[in-house]
């Protein structure tokens, strides 16, 4: 058997602070197969969700350029999801593999860090035992951001239709790609100490933000009256 598993998609700025990095986790269900299988199969997986070409080009075009795309520079941190009597918790990591972020579009410019698009998911209500929608739903910030993803044809900031179908396009392609085999995309509960298999979800054509993103400014200008 394989093990309920957490990956952590690590994503580095170009400035390759420890601090300056961009993180997207993902909780999968155990599957039948060995835990070792399950990881190369879902980081296979969690790479095409980024760089796998979806309907006009990928996820990763649309990333900021201020993100890291030298070769073997990303790294997904898998960890198992223990049992831990009556809770379920975060257990040691259990390896690191490393992949290359996609390339960015042609001219485009970054978005402010903290600007996001969410994917909301949903999972199934046939766990264990039935849980609240509450307990049910998860979200993927992707960020930062560049300027391609902005819709042309609106009189105000929203993302562009293009970029919508192309995280609809990926995150559906993670929830099919489970099996009783490799196990499935899973949203957990920490709360309820439960994984649920995802089963469907949302892309809105707002943008979010994530305030952890943003960088400390480099410079400050001062004014006075002189009064």
């Amino acid at each position: 058997m394989g093990a309920d598993l957490y990956a952590q998609v690590v994503i580095p700025y170009l400035s390759g602070l420890p601090e300056d990095v961009a993180i997207n986790t993902f909780a999968f269900r155990e599957g039948s197969d060995t835990t070792g299988d399950m990881i190369d199969d879902w980081t296979t997986d969690l790479v095409a969700f980024y760089n796998g070409t979806a309907g006009t080009g990928t996820i990763a075009q649309s990333l900021s350029t201020i993100l890291s795309r030298s070769t073997n520079v990303c790294k997904i941190r898998w960890f198992e999801i223990v049992d831990a009597g009556p809770t379920v918790d975060l257990g040691p990591l259990i390896t690191e593999r490393v992949w290359t972020l996609g390339a960015p579009a042609a001219s485009t410019v970054p978005l402010p860090l903290e600007v996001a698009v969410c994917s909301s998911i949903i999972a199934n209500d046939t766990g264990p035992t039935s849980l609240p929608l509450r307990r049910r739903r998860g979200r993927i910030y992707l960020g930062p951001l560049s300027t391609n993803i902005l819709a042309n044809s609106s009189s105000q900031p929203i993302v562009s239709a293009a970029f919508v179908a192309q995280v609809v396009n990926r995150s559906a392609f993670l929830a099919s790609a489970g099996s009783s085999t490799r196990g499935f995309w899973s949203v957990w509960s920490r709360a309820a100490g439960q994984l649920t298999t995802v089963a469907r979800g949302f892309v809105n054509n707002e943008f979010d933000t994530q305030r952890r993103r943003q960088v400390a400014p480099t410079l400050r200008s001062d004014w006075t009256t002189g009064i």
